[in-house]
């Protein structure tokens, strides 16, 4: 599977890459020709170019979750990287800056998203969502990510999909 990164972002934040800093881009010019004229009657030309783009190939634990895990390094916004996981938007109370934070959600935070989660998806979805959570960790693990908010994020992730598991184990039991 390939997925498009820009190398700047990866340099910036992984520290367990193969060089780059070697691999330029290689163009062949091909023809020239008119790609029709203006209204004035003159010649619009354009030239025809086959590039090469260098390509990096890199394995991680898990590639399906890669691509929400290279979103999140690009924008830096934990509240989106939360909401690509769990599947859901976040309730309007809930307070996720950008900046990056060490302490946890408050709890009363946590079990409003979990409400949510248990609401809108069935118990094989939160453990699909559990097992992207472990994904995107591993693969931070494996390519050496460094970013503060990540691992936080991922914590209270974590926290909300469990908490979700136990309100839905808790909702079904009280039907019986």
């Amino acid at each position: 599977r390939i997925i498009p990164v820009d190398a700047l972002l990866l340099t910036l934040y992984c520290l367990r890459l193969p060089s780059i800093l070697n691999c330029k881009p290689q163009v062949e010019y091909l023809r020239k020709e008119s790609l029709g004229h203006t209204p004035n009657g003159e010649s619009m030309p354009t030239s025809l170019f086959n590039m090469c783009l260098p390509t990096l190939y890199i394995t991680v634990p898990d590639p399906l979750s890669l691509p929400i895990l290279l979103q999140h390094l690009e924008t830096r916004n934990k509240k989106l990287l939360a909401c690509n996981i769990l599947g859901v938007k976040a309730p309007d109370r809930v307070s996720y800056d950008t900046a990056p934070r060490s302490e946890p959600l408050p709890r009363s935070e946590v079990e409003m998203w979990a409400v949510r989660v248990a609401v809108t998806c069935l118990p094989p979805e939160i453990a699909e969502r559990m097992r992207w959570c472990i994904g995107i960790w591993k693969n931070a693990r494996a390519l050496c990510i460094l970013d503060e908010g990540l691992s936080g994020c991922l914590t209270d992730v974590w926290l909300i999909l469990h908490c979700a598991r136990d309100v839905q184990i808790r909702t079904s039991s009280s039907f019986r």
